[in-house]
């Protein structure tokens, strides 16, 4: 498995960006699952050179969310700047993950972003007697398996020893990207 190592989120974010695009060219349609954390900010920078194509192909929603009222101020959801794009949030949409099942039948390529917890934790899927400050409404592993593509950002130092787990399959719940058919993982020391 290999890890990319970089200095920033800008090369994640590039690589996000081309790959979306890319498929919007062909007249594809596109489902984009981007996370709250530290990895939100790759998907700010994709949604930058995103905007700047068109897009009215994509589809863009949650790895997860911390429930609550919608709107409130923890929320992962944001107001993105994608004018084109058909967006999704889980707070308000009803059955969210009815209709994200759906959207992943529907699209033609699916591709997530995921960012990695100290404890292996990924999409709000956390691992077993983890506690969490959040109530949190996620992905499920088995809609994770249906993406075409995962990129997995880990930012810090203190990533290093998580990701090293990582590559070595101990039990985690972010072993699951594994088992998607394409996974590119960037490193930011």
């Amino acid at each position: 498995m290999n890890i990319i190592t970089t200095t920033d989120a800008k090369d994640p974010s590039e690589f996000i960006a081309s790959k979306i695009l890319k498929q919007l060219e062909q007249g594809k349609k596109v489902l984009w699952l981007i996370p709250g954390g530290s990895a939100e900010k790759v998907a700010l920078l994709s949604i930058e050179t995103i905007s700047r194509h068109p897009h009215e192909n994509l589809t863009v929603s949650l790895t997860d969310e911390r429930l609550g009222k919608v709107g409130h101020q923890d929320s992962n959801w944001r107001e993105w700047n994608l004018p084109e794009a058909k967006l999704i949030p889980v707070l308000g949409t009803g059955n969210w993950l009815k209709v994200l099942a759906r959207e992943i039948e529907n699209n033609d390529y699916k591709i997530g972003l995921f960012g990695i917890g100290e404890d292996g934790h990924t999409a709000g899927l956390l691992p077993e007697k983890s506690v969490s400050k959040w109530k949190r409404v996620s992905i499920t592993p088995e809609l994770i398996k249906k993406l075409d593509e995962a990129v997995l950002y880990a930012e810090g130092k203190n990533k290093q020893p998580i990701l090293d787990s990582f590559q070595k399959g101990m039990s985690m719940p972010a072993q699951v990207l594994k088992e998607v058919p394409k996974l590119k993982i960037f490193y930011a020391k």
